[in-house]
């Protein structure tokens, strides 16, 4: 009688097992694929900043065509399910950020690009960024604990935050003397510690401009901005870091007058 009363604790503790070994698989799975997505990604960016001029143009105007109809759908939904006035407010207010979401960084990315070293820049920008995303998420599922801004961003946590910062660090201290040596601008240019400093500054509003978006997507109830990436989701989700770096970028540029390195 005692080994049929243990067979029910013994079928559900395998099943049990099964269900977190089913987990376990998926999120290796999901991991590889946004890992694989990531590296496309990034390589296409990197291949359209190097080229600029019209293919560079023109893929801007295609992202921000495409975040302005997810971030208005977005909108649109809420809209449709609300029966509260406060969300009312919070709607409205979605509403006068969008146009300039999503036209300040377009025209400060094609701005930055044709400036004297645009494409030196260019690279810089795009590889700091990739260092963000990419070590974030990584550091913060391999060791992430605290959490960064549950309220907004469950997922996040400060060690990947912090991991993603030093990634950018690190591609700084990597290019600094290569793009120095290429240019024949330098001169002029930013010095080591001060490219340091912009790199930390970069990889903060990176950070930042994740969480806006985050925000952005809570108030309209949607876990991701579309599903054109699969598992990095929207357009939006994607270019969220540019929200606030490329400004700041845009006005260093005017600063030195498209001289970096």
């Amino acid at each position: 009688m005692e080994v049929f009363n243990q067979l029910p604790a013994k079928q559900s503790l395998k099943k049990a097992t099964n269900e977190i070994i089913k987990t376990l698989l998926i999120k290796k799975s999901n991991f590889y694929q946004r890992a694989v997505l990531a590296f496309i990604m990034s390589i296409f960016a990197l291949f359209i900043g190097i080229m600029g001029g019209f293919w560079f143009n023109t893929i801007v105007l295609i992202a921000a065509i495409i975040t302005a109809i997810e971030f208005t759908t977005m909108i649109h939904s809420k809209q449709i399910n609300n029966v509260d006035s406060v969300v009312d407010y919070e709607i409205a207010n979605l509403k006068k950020i969008v146009l300039p979401y999503i036209i300040i960084p377009a025209i400060s990315l094609i701005f930055i690009r044709d400036s004297i070293q645009g494409r030196s820049i260019m690279i810089w920008l795009i590889l700091n960024i990739a260092a963000v995303d990419t070590a974030s998420y990584v550091v913060g599922n391999l060791i992430g604990k605290t959490k960064l801004y549950p309220s907004i961003s469950p997922n996040k946590t400060i060690e990947g935050a912090l991991g993603g910062i030093v990634a950018a660090t690190i591609i700084t201290v990597i290019l600094f003397p290569i793009m120095t040596i290429l240019n024949t601008f330098s001169s002029g240019g930013f010095r080591f510690y001060q490219m340091i400093c912009l790199s930390l500054c970069v990889s903060v509003l990176s950070i930042i401009g994740d969480l806006f978006e985050s925000y952005i997507k809570r108030k309209c109830g949607v876990k991701d901005s579309g599903s054109i990436l699969l598992s990095h989701g929207g357009v939006m989700d994607r270019v969220d870091s540019l929200t606030f770096v490329a400004p700041l970028v845009a006005v260093m540029v005017i600063i030195k007058k498209g001289i970096f390195f």
